[in-house]
């Protein structure tokens, strides 16, 4: 172990008694004066939950100031307290994450009367720069919302700029670019962030608001490239309550569809409640909550193959029930106004039994899915005295999912033609989990003008499950049949012997299939963070942040049980003889993230604000699988070249069986192989941002940030046992038509013949985005609120896809050639110029409430592609690449390959005519502009002195705009431009939605 690494360590366990709090909770800071302006040191400051009783204390220093933290979030009211003066009091609403200035000014007590300050907290922050903002708990009552998904909401934060919050991500790709904490606990899935497995599910009514921070959040913070959700649970109060509520839609109310233009099969039904309340008044009370959802839907399934140009889509049906339910249970205790604890526990189940179909899937690739996740934490803070405040937090987190094949799918081998994919997924059956203790203590220190926090985490990850990956086999082909509508009938999606592969043999490439010893896998990831900051009140109105923050997952590249091999490749283009194999126990220790930002308060309630930093994420488990699964010890995964001989498509193992491989009774053809490049290394994210934060007169703010995140050491992976071909800058074909010479005059068709393909991962790619972020926000007050955020997208380039290109196990960044990423620089499928949202919530009289949302988005880009003859197998003169060249063995470089449809072109941009020998411009595509107005209108009636019934009517997509979040994305297949279905809720016909909700 390294000097450095030991340090560290020994350093994360000093701090597991002395470390920092959390920024799932608000605070209260301060100065206490009399009329004159001379300061109060020993006034005392009380802040009361209003509704539980819970009391949080603190005391002012000589200089007059005060500091309370660790406060749950809610409405507060503050009093403060002075031997000779009055009592100063406040009522105040705190929000998640959020640091409050709150100032007394105390009279004389011969006045006789209390000091009245702010009725609110101000609308500027001169304690942070952190950039997003929040959800409170007017929004999350009040707004619409389709599905009832609380991250839904994400949306309105400023600098989201996502049209949909698919997989049940805020406002991001992938899972590994967010981190979402609930009370504190890290309860983050990423498994396989490229899958779409998505995360947990919590009832809306069980959370009572959260914070969205896409720039810039707290040191305390990490593991994430960019965002931090934190969420918090409601909680008991001094009064018993109650709801029972239910949600439901009918596809009656629905409009057609927009892709099948016709009105599918649909309907949902959420039913649930809560429950709370005191055991102790102001000492004890608890919480409860439970939700159901039955959701039967319909998927319009239209394989491109299957298509003709300028016709209606063809297509079949089928139904995709959703079923899921979720638990939440919470308690709080105050034994003394110096200690809080609170313990909540949570259990999310979902099933489907007929899932993962696309719009442009074979049928065949149903599954059937199930998912739970569970998770239970305790949190401890404890005031030692008004300066120094620790708090614990400890817990458990569960998350497993299964897959297996859909009833009435035969276990068949997976058939891959260029743009058809047919049979179950090579991935079947599957199950996984992902399970970690966590503990994280914290302490703060309130010492003159500074504030300092030191703190450290732990999570004792544990992934692992059954992953027989290509154990039936995969089987590539050249070319896709003209007739293959015919050859594979949508109508027979299920009766694989009605499949007729007469005459294609020729046309099979390769077919790689796994043999395993056991498909059980484990990897471990023990996890660190240990982090010290400075909050730094320089000057009156100048607060510096200051601060370091070190991570280390321990386990991500270093999989267990697997010995180091010595691996060589000389392909022309990297060092001559190359060490690619495995290199056991690699562990990165060099995430060191120094943090630094400045916020000014200038007068007349400006801050000007700016920061800059370095924010580390870790890759998803499934990059550590790649080599525990491909590496030649612990599973054999080879790939059979087509040997031209008869029967090859039925029996391509020429008659052994998996034991005989495994034994070495029979001769193993060479293998496929997954390992990493030896400087592998974490992602991480430079942010810099500046702007200011205007707040106009008490209700109204204005603010403004730029925005830039420079990407690096970004992974990707690439067949590195391919040869190079200096005439081209390509690779070349490892698997030639008959007849093809290498070019280079090589005698092997593989650099080291030993192996097929080797997969190796590097972290060498780099994204750029740049943009202006801006919100107003009108805060309640004369019966409503508001919001409207604007962002404006300046650059978002790669070398990839979608900003952070992907990570998962063999795949590759959508880089058309992977000898030349820099050669693949360009503008991201993300890249939104602008995005524009409104919310509003209005409390009118007579008990009614009226609310609205409107999304604005301007179009994102899609990736576009060339199907060639064989794939992505294709390029001229026999080397191989991505999907960009336009390609034809048989037809003249510079001939016409592609006209662009009309009603297309002023979508696309390139050409209107794509020749052949030429590479399509990438990302080219734009999709249409996005607009979607929701609205709500609820009526409360009551029934008994203390009970109401609430009944809601909500529209969606209230003018039945058309919006679509998919496209057909490859130029030479019919309807090239056109949309394909996307049951997200973003792109939904109008739909209505209507609930009950009584509460006492």
């Amino acid at each position: 172990m390294s000097r450095i690494t030991s340090f560290s360590l020994l350093f994360g366990c000093t701090l597991f008694v002395f470390c920092s709090w959390a920024q799932n909770n608000a605070a209260v800071v301060g100065t206490v004066t009399d009329q004159s302006g001379a300061v109060q040191p020993r006034a005392s400051i009380t802040a009361t939950d209003s509704a539980s009783g819970r009391q949080y204390t603190g005391i002012t220093d000589e200089r007059g100031s005060y500091r309370i933290v660790d406060i749950q979030p809610g409405t507060y009211r503050v009093e403060v307290a002075q031997s000779g003066f009055t009592t100063g009091v406040a009522n105040i609403e705190l929000l998640v994450g959020q640091t409050v200035t709150l100032p007394f000014a105390l009279n004389v007590a011969s006045l006789q009367q209390a000091v009245s300050v702010a009725e609110e907290a101000p609308l500027v922050n001169t304690e942070t720069q952190d950039i997003g903002g929040n959800i409170n708990r007017r929004q999350m009552d009040g707004l619409p919302l389709l599905g009832r998904n609380w991250l839904d909401l994400s949306m309105l934060v400023k600098g989201v700029t996502a049209n949909d919050v698919s997989g049940n991500r805020p406002g991001v790709q992938r899972d590994d670019q967010f981190q979402l904490n609930l009370d504190g606990q890290q309860i983050t899935q990423d498994l396989s962030t490229s899958s779409g497995f998505g995360q947990m599910r919590i009832s809306r009514d069980a959370i009572a608001e959260y914070q969205l921070v896409n720039s810039q959040f707290d040191i305390s913070q990490g593991r994430s490239l960019g965002t931090q959700v934190q969420a918090v649970t409601r909680s008991g109060t001094n009064d018993l309550h109650g709801t029972f509520y239910g949600n439901f839609r009918r596809d009656a109310l629905n409009a057609a569809d927009f892709v099948a233009r016709k009105i599918l099969p649909y309907s949902d039904t959420q039913l649930g409640g809560t429950f709370g309340g005191p055991i102790i008044k102001n000492k004890l009370q608890y919480f409860g909550a439970y939700e159901h959802e039955n959701e039967p839907n319909t998927v319009f399934v239209s394989p491109q193959a299957y298509q003709v140009a300028g016709q209606q889509a063809v297509g079949l049906t089928f139904p995709n029930t959703n079923t899921q339910y979720s638990v939440l249970a919470r308690g709080d205790y105050e034994p003394s106004s110096s200690d809080h604890i609170s313990v909540r526990g949570t259990f999310w189940n979902f099933t489907n039994p007929f899932t993962n179909l696309t719009a442009t899937s074979y049928p065949a690739a149903a599954q059937a899915a199930h998912r739970y996740a569970d998770s239970v934490v305790g949190n401890w803070s404890h005031v030692f005295t008004a300066n120094l405040v620790l708090k614990v937090n400890a817990g458990w987190f569960k998350y497993f999912f299964k897959y297996t094949f859909a009833a009435g799918i035969a276990a068949t081998p997976r058939y891959i033609f260029p743009g058809l994919t047919i049979g179950p997924g090579f991935n079947y059956p599957e199950n996984f989990y992902q399970r970690h203790p966590q503990v994280t203590p914290e302490l703060s220190w309130h010492h003159l003008q500074h504030d300092i926090k030191v703190g450290a985490d732990f999570l004792m990850r544990q992934d692992g499950g059954y992953w027989p990956l290509n154990a039936r086999g995969s089987v590539s082909f050249a070319t896709l049949p003209p007739d293959a509508a015919t050859r594979f009938p949508l109508s027979a999606w299920n009766n694989a012997a009605a499949w007729n592969f007469t005459g294609l043999a020729p046309s099979i490439t390769t077919v790689t299939q796994s043999f395993y010893q056991n498909p059980n896998i484990y990897t471990p990831r023990p996890t660190y963070g240990v982090w010290v900051g400075d909050t730094w009140h320089a000057l009156k109105n100048l607060t510096l942040t200051l601060g370091v923050r070190w991570d280390a997952d321990l386990g991500q590249y270093n999989p267990p049980n697997i010995h180091a091999t010595s691996v060589t490749v000389t392909n022309g283009f990297d060092p001559a003889n190359l060490q690619v194999g495995y290199l056991p126990n690699v562990r990165v220790t060099d995430d060191w993230a120094p943090r630094f930002g400045l916020s000014y308060a200038a007068p007349g309630h400006w801050v000007f604000r700016a920061g800059i930093g370095m924010f580390y994420s870790v890759n998803e488990t499934q990059l550590a699988l790649g080599p525990e699964t491909g590496n030649a010890q612990t599973a054999l995964s080879s790939t059979f070249v087509n040997n031209g001989q008869p029967g090859f498509l039925t029996n391509w193992t020429n008659g052994f069986t998996a034991q005989q491989y495994l034994s070495g009774a029979a001769p193993l053809p060479p293998q496929a192989y997954t390992t990493y490049a030896r400087d592998m290394d974490d992602p991480r994210v430079l942010q810099a941002t500046g702007g200011f934060q205007k707040q106009i007169g008490n209700s109204w703010s204005f603010d403004s940030d730029f925005v830039f995140f420079k990407g690096t050491h970004l992974a990707w992976s690439r067949d590195i046992n391919s040869f190079y071909d200096p005439a081209s800058g390509y690779p070349l074909n490892p698997n030639p038509p008959a007849g093809v010479v290498n070019p280079t005059g090589a005698s092997n068709i593989r650099p080291n013949p030993n192996f097929q393909g080797i997969t190796y991962f590097e972290s060498n790619l780099i994204s750029e985005y740049m943009a202006v972020a801006s919100s107003i926000t009108k805060r309640f007050s004369r019966r409503w609120q508001g919001g409207i955020t604007d962002t404006i997208m300046i650059k978002n380039d790669d070398e990839g896809s979608g900003g952070l290109p992907t990570q998962g196990f063999s795949e590759i960044a959508n880089i058309n050639n992977y000898y030349c990423p820099r050669c693949s620089w360009g503008r991201s499928p993300s890249f939104q110029r602008n995005t524009f949202r409104f919310n509003g919530v209005y409390q009118a009289p007579w008990g009614l409430n009226f609310s609205g949302v409107i999304y604005l988005g301007s179009g994102t880009y899609w990736d576009d592609s060339f199907v060639a003859p064989a794939g992505k197998y294709a390029l001229q003169a026999g080397q191989f690449g991505d999907n960009l060249l336009v390609y034809s063995p048989t037809a003249a470089p510079g001939s016409v390959a592609v006209t662009i449809p009309a009603n297309v072109r002023s979508r696309f941009n390139g050409s209107v005519q794509i020749l052949y020998s030429n590479q399509l411009p990438r990302d080219a595509l734009k999709g249409l502009p996005l607009y979607k107005t929701d609205v709500r209108l609820a009526k409360d009636f009551r029934l008994r002195e203390r009970f109401v019934l609430t009944t809601v009517a909500e529209g969606f997509n209230l003018f039945n705009h058309p919006n679509y979040g998919s496209y057909q994305t490859v130029v030479n297949l019919p309807n090239f431009g056109s949309p394909v279905q996307n049951t997200s809720i973003s792109y939904v016909p109008r739909e209505f939605q209507f609930a009950f909700h009584v509460a006492f």
